[in-house]
């Protein structure tokens, strides 16, 4: 996230707890009536949002949803923080997508902010980000295709 500070279109804001994150950006979607973009914590953030998404469903509110993973090399061990992030959300989203590599998250990004902004609302969009494809280069590539999201 830190990569996406210097863009301009995006005003980031940080909450202590993922449920009022997921509050403010179900807000925010709903004043604007453009699509918000929500990153929680692994699998322990997301299901702190779910109540959350759970009413942005329901009143039909735009929302993109990102969760980091755990390194897909270690899943097999079932690292604390890990789980079926896609499969969390599943009843709550139209799309879910898990994310292996930078070079697919322009796609990515676009069909999520596109399916989120289409009819019918009110279903969020929940992307993973799988930690191997987060690393520090990667972030350069991250903000590069996020800027190419047409929103």
């Amino acid at each position: 996230m830190g990569a996406l500070a210097g863009e301009d279109r995006f005003h980031y804001v940080f909450a202590l707890h993922e449920s009022v994150a997921a509050g403010m950006a179900d807000g925010y979607a709903q004043a604007t009536g453009r699509p918000s973009f929500l990153n929680v914590h692994t699998a322990t953030g997301l299901g702190n949002a779910m109540g959350n998404l759970s009413n942005s469903r329901a009143t039909g509110t735009p929302m993109v949803v990102t969760a980091g993973q755990q390194d897909r090399r270690h899943l097999l061990a079932e690292p604390f923080l890990s789980g079926n992030l896609t499969g969390m959300a599943a009843g709550l989203v139209k799309w879910a997508h898990e994310v292996h590599r930078t070079a697919d998250l322009g796609p990515v990004l676009r069909r999520a902010f596109h399916d989120a902004a289409s009819p019918p609302t009110g279903t969020t969009v929940r992307v993973s980000f799988s930690g191997d494809s987060r690393s520090v280069r990667d972030f350069a590539g991250y903000a590069a295709a996020a800027r190419s999201c047409a929103w």
